[in-house]
């Protein structure tokens, strides 16, 4: 049998007593004991080779200061309420000596209870616990000569003391049961640690002889061992994963995906210890999808503080208030969820608020837009084993639902239900439109309807809620803020007021792009009614046609007027930036430049 190894440190001879007699209790136990006071505790610990013990077990200020010098695990033995009736009784005989109770821990609470339910004649004195020698010391001093004390109950440093003054002393020792706990407790302690030990150099046998990319990280963020370094695109991996380690220490593991410059990769991470029992982050990446595949995969990975905005944003709001407490509700298992209304009332930001109060909101969070998918697309969705709709605990949602073609939806419908898709995940789907009137003309699948619509939950459009503006257009504005060389205070009530009553025909959509308008043309700190009414009658053409935005291209126009609309769309939403324009379309500025002088 591989037996525990326990040292003990007794601050006084009984306290060895009591220990052996626990150790011998059990037959699993290899100990020795030594015997230090306050004062040559460290030196004692100083001189042992630790390396031949598991555990320490000691107790009071003793066990604290040895506890700050050694690197294994310690236990210390904690004053039960045994222990101190006992002293207290002890001090009981003495009645007619005033009293005084002093350890170094807060027993104060325990110690009156204790003094009434004995019955004690006389008040006893129970000073604040000091924090060091000294105190301790200037403490006993006031009480022994000033306050006249003569009897003192308390720990090995105050009897210590107080016996140097001649005052009577009762030492308040650790009984059998307080022992008996500790050395248990010791012994689930080693025995848990060598379990993680095992674990740890069994995972370290397994990254020694695998192929995968792996890293461990301390809580430094140094690292301790990488296998990322072999690959010029992993290497890149350790930026990102840095992000994480507090997490995956604090939660025990993380599970996301993060992209770098040329690949997307899904991360695992997972709390582990170390040989001197010190907390490290091992992170394994495996790499998803390249940027030549991600161009024909219609997804993106979704980051978790974009769903936390949009959950503070929907809590918000008045108009939804009801159905939001329901969603939580909703959001605890994974029924899946149907978001429907006209186009610009926010079904996309609910989507992303559910995920984040869901019990898969620290997993990735994967948008797959129905709108921009074809056959080769979805094939890919379905084969390809690096798909997001391969993996467990994840949320799916997909966007703009109706958008699929009628074959597109059979086949998704059918995937579904043979993948077990919404048992493994949580799926939403948001759908601009009425859906039962479509199906009844043939323009959904009833089948993918019944799939994907567990939960119905029906978006008002934004002038059915008009209550909300204010904290929408707030909410944008701080948004902007932090996006663009700007900081606008806020609103006057008067131009808020207006924003309030206007007539939102195109949802929220309009309302933030005729807000990026006003951030633009105002002077002031706040926006006035006459910045509302200027944009709202000189630019309202402009303002409808940019919230028409995420209504399908005219496909009637020739493809050189459909591209020109598309490269003038994302520079209107670049505020006119070439630069980050060609990089959102990814061509060239010189190419840019070449098709808008056309």
């Amino acid at each position: 049998m591989n037996k525990y190894r326990i040292l003990g440190i007794a601050p006084y001879e009984g306290f060895k007593g009591y220990l052996l007699n626990s150790i011998n209790k059990r037959n699993d136990i290899d100990a020795e004991i030594y015997s230090a006071s306050l004062d040559t505790a460290v030196d004692l610990i100083k001189s042992i080779d630790l390396s031949q013990y598991d555990a320490v077990i000691s107790r009071g200020r003793t066990g604290k200061m040895v506890q700050s010098s050694i690197n294994i695990p310690f236990v210390n033995v904690e004053f039960s309420g045994y222990d101190l009736m006992r002293a207290l009784k002890l001090a009981q005989f003495s009645q007619n000596k005033k009293t005084a109770f002093l350890t170094f821990f807060d027993l104060a609470q325990s110690a009156k209870f204790l003094t009434e339910l004995l019955e004690f004649k006389t008040n006893i004195i129970i000073p604040d616990p000091p924090s060091n020698n000294q105190e301790m010391e200037e403490i006993i001093m006031d009480l022994y000569y000033s306050q006249h004390v003569q009897l003192f109950v308390g720990d090995g440093a105050c009897v210590e003391f107080a016996a140097t003054l001649g005052a009577e002393t009762v030492l308040i020792t650790s009984g059998s049961e307080a022992m008996d706990k500790a050395v248990d407790e010791a012994v689930s302690i080693i025995s848990y640690t060598r379990e993680e030990r095992e674990k740890n150099e069994f995972y370290h046998s397994i990254l020694e002889q695998s192929n995968s990319l792996v890293a461990v990280f301390d809580k430094n963020a140094d690292i301790v061992y990488s296998k990322l370094f072999a690959d010029s695109e992993a290497a890149e991996a350790h930026k990102f994963l840095k992000k994480y380690i507090s997490k995956t220490l604090a939660d025990g593991s993380v599970n996301c995906i993060e992209n770098t410059t040329n690949t997307m990769w899904r991360v695992s991470g997972k709390a582990i210890l170390s040989e001197k029992n010190e907390k490290l982050a091992l992170f394994e990446i495996r790499k998803a999808f390249s940027v030549s595949d991600k161009k024909i995969m219609p997804f993106e990975s979704i980051d978790i503080k974009t769903c936390r905005d949009c959950a503070a944003l929907i809590s918000a709001s008045a108009a939804l208030s009801e159905i939001w407490e329901k969603i939580k509700l909703w959001a605890a298992g994974r029924t899946p969820i149907l978001i429907y209304g006209s186009s610009g009332t926010g079904k996309k930001t609910l989507a992303y608020a559910i995920h984040s109060v869901s019990k898969f909101g620290q997993n990735p969070f994967i948008s797959i837009d129905c709108g921009n998918i074809d056959a080769k697309a979805m094939n890919k969705l379905f084969e390809d084993e690096r798909s997001p709709l391969f993996e467990n605990h994840y949320t799916i949602l997909f966007k703009k639902i109706n958008l699929l073609p009628m074959d597109l939806q059979n086949k998704l419908s059918y995937y579904i239900s043979n993948t077990a898709l919404t048992s493994r995940n949580r799926v939403i789907a948001t759908f601009t439109g009425n859906a039962p009137g479509l199906i009844s003309d043939n323009q959904f699948s009833e089948d993918l309807y019944h799939q994907i619509a567990g939960v119905h939950i029906y978006m008002p459009a934004l002038q059915e809620r008009k209550e909300d503006i204010p904290t929408i257009a707030r909410n944008f504005l701080t948004i902007i803020n932090q996006q663009m060389p700007v900081q606008i205070a806020g609103f006057e009530p008067e131009a808020m007021q207006l924003l309030s009553n206007y007539h939102w025909e195109y949802g929220i959509t309009q309302l933030h792009f005729l807000l990026k308008q006003l951030v633009v043309m105002t002077k002031h700190q706040f926006i006035t009614i006459e910045d509302v009414s200027s944009v709202l009658s000189q630019n309202g053409e402009t303002i409808r046609k940019e919230s028409q935005a995420e209504t399908p291209i005219d496909i009637t126009k020739t493809l050189d007027e459909i591209n020109l609309d598309i490269i003038n769309m994302v520079l209107a939403e670049e505020n006119g930036n070439q630069s980050k324009t060609a990089k959102r379309l990814g061509i060239s500025r010189s190419t840019l430049w070449k098709k808008l002088s056309l």
